[in-house]
């Protein structure tokens, strides 16, 4: 795959690829590598259509593999023509798309309204808990269950997601129930606010996290990572994107953005919140203003 990446790069430098910008002065693509999956991002016009086919053809003929063309997509830009699209999709033998569906789990492109594109993950968490017999379980077992099971599971996807509030009410409805054993059918008193619950073990609580408050801490670590890493790629296309001079004006704040940039904006005022405390709390034990 490194040789394959090497002679994307090759062609570029010769101009006879032409890389997608996320932005005007932004950084270009050419091709993105995660474990055996591939995603090649090229100009809609039959020069780069060419180039594409020849580099496949050259791994494959080097690696003795085929393209799967039934498992590949092509996803075009709003501006390209039918016409051109249907030679594209004709010379490479791949059908086009308008949704890529999920890559590690979550949606590349959200379609409709956003609050049904994370029904998902309540599915996830629901169909986890029902494959245990909750009356086999003490408490004590419920708890542990949510802990090491469901709770992992919300965390992966608020880690760089802002969900709606709707979600979050019914993942810690979802908990809520399942420690106290109540279902659809039959409903039981919940005899502990979840207040109380979500408080550390210390203050008299069972350490639950709300998914709300965790979603928003796990965001402003994102920031964290934003702040520290911009030489990375991610960071760097993202700062470039979304911190120009045209889209921190007054007019550009209300320009739309990826879900990604819309998360760093949730997650912000919490991380230089925490940034303010802590530096207030060091300079108060070091003496200084």
């Amino acid at each position: 795959m490194e040789f394959h990446g090497a002679q994307i790069t090759s062609m570029c430098e010769d101009k006879s690829w032409d890389k997608v910008r996320a932005s005007r002065s932004g950084l270009s693509f050419s091709h993105v590598f995660f474990a055996d999956d591939l995603m090649l991002f090229a100009k809609a016009d039959y020069k780069n259509c060419e180039a594409t086919t020849e580099v496949l053809d050259k791994f494959c003929s080097l690696v003795g593999q085929r393209v799967s063309t039934t498992k590949s997509k092509i996803l075009f830009s709003p501006n390209v023509t039918s016409r051109r699209a249907r030679g594209i999709c004709r010379r490479l033998g791949i059908a086009a798309t308008d949704n890529l569906r999920k890559y590690l789990g979550f949606p590349i492109i959200y379609q409709g309204r956003v609050g049904n594109a994370y029904n998902f993950v309540v599915n996830k968490i629901q169909n986890k808990l029902a494959s245990w017999r909750s009356k086999l379980l003490s408490k004590a077992g419920k708890l542990v269950l949510v802990k090491s099971s469901t709770a992992p599971i919300a965390e992966y996807f608020i880690q760089c997601q802002s969900l709606p509030v709707k979600v979050f009410d019914q993942i810690d409805k979802i908990t809520r129930d399942f420690l106290w054993g109540s279902t659809e059918e039959k409903r039981r008193l919940h005899l502990v606010r979840w207040d109380t619950m979500t408080l550390p073990k210390e203050l008299g609580g069972l350490g639950l996290h709300n998914t709300k408050d965790r979603n928003n801490a796990l965001l402003a670590k994102l920031c964290w990572r934003l702040a520290c890493d911009q030489e990375a790629p991610w960071a760097n296309m993202l700062v470039t994107k979304y911190l120009s001079p045209n889209r921190i004006s007054e007019v550009g704040r209300k320009l739309p953005c990826s879900s990604i940039w819309m998360a760093c904006k949730k997650g912000g005022p919490v991380y230089v919140k925490g940034i303010e405390i802590g530096c207030g709390e060091w300079g108060e034990s070091e003496g200084l203003e």
